[in-house]
């Protein structure tokens, strides 16, 4: 019998023998190749380093001081990370946690990445087969089939990091396009508005590549070489995070000489998931000089993405509700009805008491392990506790619109000196005798469950007072008046410019209709010099401006208003501009 033979003329029994071992060690160097490439690629391949939020300290105007946190394993000393916060210029910092590596730069870059999407549109499918054998049927029943081309220009990625409109809003309709489609008869060219179906010749793909471009944060460490694992962290000013503010006051006993003040803190995220994270709402608004400029380490031109979210911060009550000045005794608002019997729900002081942390001038109020979801909102009981509290009626007196003493007079100019009945507010006051301040918030009043009157209440420091309107008062009344006593006429010339020094004499007059003493408080605020109250009363100046010629002048009596009539005056000076 002959031996059959191998192509190599080596019979085959020795052919497969050799050639098996040929094959076998041919085998093993792609394996080893194989492995090696795998292995270098696994080399390459960047940490997995996902920190998540862990602290964030939330201020009133939309801004938070984040802190991300996490166990990343180094590569030759660095860890990246996808997680690149839009900074404030100034404030993006990166450290270390671990006692003997120390973080030596932050280096942040764009890489460009394809991920599959599935197709939203005919528009996209067709892109995606294009060249692929279809059957399309027109409105008017006419049948195309064959090959195709797209003619309409496709849809690309901007370039620029951000996603194409059309990926954006995939439900807004696409724009008219052109097909040409190889028939047996020639070239049909079709419009997209005249396709009624299409039936591919074969199975379709319904996922289409997008480029899209990611930034990439790359924490370099001065650890050597790969393997250990660091705790490093990623700190940033940044917008997102806000906090607003809600006080709640439920009266204590017939006399209301204490009374349940409950803080709310409503918390708006815009910015990112938070799980188990602990919140720090800020008692204050710090300084920050660069707020509005953005860290070129970000990548980003400006703070659109997270400031679309937010509402505009210029308008009246975001003034009130950032301002931190304390002002005891002040206030403003709306109210309800008159005084009713001791609530039915019993209180125990400092109940549900958040901690708080001081840091110089600001305050933080805390909330630990909180998890919430980014466009999610949430409303936190950061204290309850029970204040001294008394009742108080409240009397608020401003000037009459002037003319701008800078101005050119209007026509026979005089002091105005209309009658400035304003009203009388039935008001509590709280003693703060806490060791935190509270915060500047709308507070709203109730006795047992029904509501009274809400108020802004200003920013009260401990050991500090603090007056928030009801309602107006029906059993306090009172009427103001001015009226001019003397005018020295050309009294003081500047630059051009000829003043009057008009002395005016106010007279304030209040009725106290009920059978026992009240507390009033009484402030009148106006422009000039104050030259003498009676009773005595306490005198200050606002917003002192050392060129204006005319101070803004703070009288304020406080006292026991016995039942009946009672007559309070003062007298000032201010200059007046005559030509």
């Amino acid at each position: 019998m002959k031996k059959r033979s191998g192509p190599d003329g080596i019979p085959a029994r020795e052919h497969g023998g050799m050639g098996m071992k040929k094959h076998a060690a041919w085998w093993l160097v792609l394996v080893a190749c194989a492995e090696g490439i795998c292995a270098g690629a696994e080399r390459q391949k960047p940490p997995a380093f996902k920190p998540p939020l862990t602290r964030v300290a939330v201020f009133k105007n939309g801004y938070a001081f984040t802190f991300r946190e996490g166990e990343a394993v180094l590569r030759e000393g660095s860890a990246l990370t996808a997680q690149v916060p839009t900074a404030v210029l100034g404030t993006f910092w990166g450290y270390s946690l671990a006692p003997k590596i120390h973080v030596t730069g932050l280096f942040t870059s764009e890489i460009e990445e394809e991920e599959a999407r599935k197709v939203e549109s005919l528009h996209q499918l067709l892109l995606r087969n294009e060249g692929a054998r279809v059957r399309i049927s027109t409105h008017d029943k006419d049948v195309f089939e064959g090959a195709y081309t797209v003619l309409t220009a496709k849809v690309e990625n901007t370039g620029d990091g951000s996603v194409p409109v059309s990926e954006m809003y995939p439900a807004m309709p696409m724009p008219g396009f052109d097909i040409a489609v190889q028939t047996e008869r020639g070239t049909a060219v079709l419009n997209g508005n005249r396709i009624a179906l299409v039936e591919f010749l074969g199975e379709p793909r319904w996922e289409r590549p997008l480029k899209l471009k990611r930034r990439q944060l790359e924490i370099r460490t001065d650890s050597p070489g790969s393997g250990p694992t660091a705790r490093l962290g990623i700190a940033a000013l940044e917008k997102g995070f806000r906090w607003i503010p809600g006080y709640r006051i439920e009266l204590k006993g017939d006399r209301h000489r204490e009374a349940k003040l409950e803080l709310e803190a409503t918390l708006i995220n815009d910015l990112a998931d938070a799980e188990g994270t602990d919140f720090y709402f800020v008692v204050g608004v710090p300084h920050f000089l660069m707020q509005d400029a953005v860290s070129p380490l970000s990548l980003r031109n400006a703070f659109a993405e997270v400031t679309a979210a937010l509402p505009d911060m210029r308008n009246n009550y975001q003034r009130m509700m950032m301002s931190q000045s304390a002002a005891p005794g002040t206030g403003g608002g709306f109210g309800g009805e008159s005084p009713a019997p001791e609530p039915t729900v019993p209180t125990v002081a400092m109940e549900e008491q958040l901690p708080g942390v001081s840091a110089e001038e600001l305050f933080l109020y805390r909330a630990e392990k909180l998890s919430l979801k980014k466009g999610s909102r949430a409303s936190l009981r950061l204290f309850s506790l029970t204040v001294p509290c008394s009742e108080v009626f409240e009397w608020t007196i401003q000037d009459p619109s002037q003319p701008s003493p800078y101005q050119p007079a209007p026509p026979r100019d005089r002091l105005a000196l209309e009658s400035l009945n304003e009203r009388v507010w039935y008001a509590l006051k709280l003693k703060n005798d806490t060791k935190m301040p509270w915060t500047t918030g709308p507070a709203l009043s109730f006795r047992e469950w029904k509501p009274i009157g809400q108020d802004m209440m200003s920013f009260t420091p401990a050991g500090g007072e603090v007056i928030v309107k009801v309602t107006p008062a029906t059993e306090v009344v009172g009427e103001h008046t001015q009226q001019e006593k003397d005018r020295k006429l050309e009294a003081r010339q500047s630059y051009g410019v000829v003043w009057d020094l008009v002395t005016v004499e106010g007279t304030i007059r209040l009725r106290n209709v009920k059978k026992e003493p009240v507390e009033v408080v009484v402030t009148r605020r106006t422009e000039g010099e104050i030259t003498q109250t009676s009773p005595q009363a306490k005198i200050s100046k606002e917003g002192l401006q050392l060129q204006a010629i005319n101070p803004i002048s703070v009288i304020r009596w406080q006292m026991a208003l016995p039942p009946g009539d009672k007559e309070l005056r003062y007298t000032y000076q201010r200059y007046i501009r005559r030509n």
